[in-house]
């Protein structure tokens, strides 16, 4: 199971962000997003992560993309 505090820092809106590491903290237990997630569904391997950045839950309803990007994915 995977819980992010926004799903912007999921870095699941584009499909260039779901599937590649290069991403800041774009990665879970070593694995990109989609990779970890698709490990979890298909039973392939037990997963759990906890998200500890340190940011305000749906923050980006009230920031621009460059202040999330300041404030939010920097700071992950």
């Amino acid at each position: 199971m995977f819980i992010h505090t926004c799903y912007r820092h999921g870095h699941i809106l584009w499909k260039e962000e779901w599937q590649c590491s290069c991403v800041v903290n774009n990665v879970l237990g070593n694995k990109t997003i989609a990779r970890a997630i698709g490990d979890w569904y298909f039973d392939r391997n037990c997963f759990q992560q906890i998200d500890t950045c340190d940011v305000p839950q749906k923050c980006t309803s009230t920031l621009d993309f460059d202040a999330f990007n300041k404030k939010c994915i920097q700071n992950c």
